[in-house]
């Protein structure tokens, strides 16, 4: 007689054993997983970086003009990006108050504009650059060590940390495109070199004028936007930028002045993003700094800790503020900026900070790596 075989399927024990192991192992390898992806992102970021600092001072040796820099930019919803760019010009601008060392509102910035042909560095999602600015830098109205230099004057309670400065984030998103002369919230800030030789420029402190133009075009229909190259639209932008400098320097010039001139190439246009000096960089997750210094998360049209538009959620807000739904024990803005100046250095108790601080060496535009 032939012997049948058959065959026997797992049991119900069997099965929830194997699902059981199988969690496990992907429990382990999820975590590790996740690590070397987030380290990998970060090599990646602190790569795109050097990169960024090193087209920036490539850009002053060759400019003939004047100097290089390199500019940190962040559109809300997207990435952090750095910018290759050159001085091509000065012009004429106006501070937000009398400033009590010259007694004038009259100021005079350098303008930089993007190199040519030349791509910004983009980071990695979700990673971001801050740069510290030293005691005095930022726009301070009055009292000691007063500064009206306009730059960040939506945020003197920046530097108020135990004296020290203040760790900024590029705000040039958060303001209102369709308005010309509404550019005044568009901060940033910048690695400045020298030209011809890129070496790190220490002995200029100047706030200065970058060139972003605004995508709106409805504002300039009007004067005084009709009478001045259309910057957004130029073929050769240095020529575009050069003559509406001078359009200004005129007009502030003439008898009597045409202060209205302002809005087309200075710190109140639309055009542009008010950029200083700093002298060391931040590189960190924008979510964990968050997390770190107590918020529920990031705004999800923002991807940052600055809010969204209050009419309009799908929108960045005209104007830059921390988004006061993602607070949770503590209140004011002076409070989150306090606490971040403390995270970006490692000072808050018991928060654990991973930032990589670095600072630029004014030789050889190396970055130098800082441990706080």
């Amino acid at each position: 007689m032939r012997r049948i075989r058959t065959t026997r399927g797992f049991s119900l024990l069997e099965l929830l054993v194997v699902v059981t192991i199988l969690v496990l192992l992907i429990g382990f390898a999820v975590p590790a997983f996740s690590s070397i992806l987030g380290s990998v992102e970060r090599s990646i970021a602190e790569n795109q970086l050097r990169i960024g600092i090193s087209a920036g001072r490539d850009a002053a040796i060759a400019n003939v003009l004047g100097d290089g820099a390199a500019v940190f930019m962040f559109e809300p919803g997207g990435r952090m990006s750095i910018v290759p760019c050159r001085e091509i010009t000065r012009v004429r601008d106006r501070l937000p108050f009398i400033d009590p060392q010259t007694g004038t509102r009259d100021v005079t910035r350098s303008v930089f504009i993007p190199v040519a042909d030349s791509e910004p560095i983009q980071l990695p999602k979700g990673w971001s650059i801050r740069g510290y600015a030293p005691p005095g830098r930022i726009h301070k109205r009055s009292g000691a060590g007063a500064n009206p230099n306009g730059w960040y004057e939506g945020d003197e309670l920046w530097g108020e940390l135990n004296g020290g400065g203040a760790w900024l984030f590029p705000e040039n998103g958060f303001f209102n495109p369709i308005v010309g002369a509404d550019g005044a919230n568009r901060q940033s800030f910048m690695i400045r070199f020298r030209s011809g030789t890129g070496e790190v420029v220490t002995d200029n402190v100047d706030v200065c004028l970058f060139l972003d133009p605004s995508p709106e075009s409805d504002f300039r229909n009007v004067e005084p936007w009709r009478s001045s190259p259309r910057l957004d639209r130029a073929e050769d932008l240095e020529l575009a930028v050069r003559r509406t400098a001078a359009t200004v320097n005129d007009a502030l010039t003439s008898t009597p002045p045409q202060p209205q001139f302002f809005g087309i190439l200075g710190d109140e246009a639309t055009d542009t993003v008010l950029v200083g000096p700093v002298i060391a960089l931040g590189l960190y997750e924008e979510a964990k700094m968050a997390a770190g210094i107590g918020l529920r998360g990031l705004n999800r049209t923002t991807k940052s800790i600055y809010q969204a538009d209050p009419n309009d959620a799908r929108l960045p807000a005209l104007v830059p503020e921390f988004d006061a739904t993602l607070r949770t024990s503590f209140g004011n803005g002076q409070t989150i900026s306090n606490q971040i100046n403390a995270w970006m250095v490692g000072l808050l108790p018991n928060v654990e900070s991973d930032v990589k601080l670095f600072v630029v060496q004014v030789n050889t535009a190396e970055l130098e790596e800082l441990n706080p």
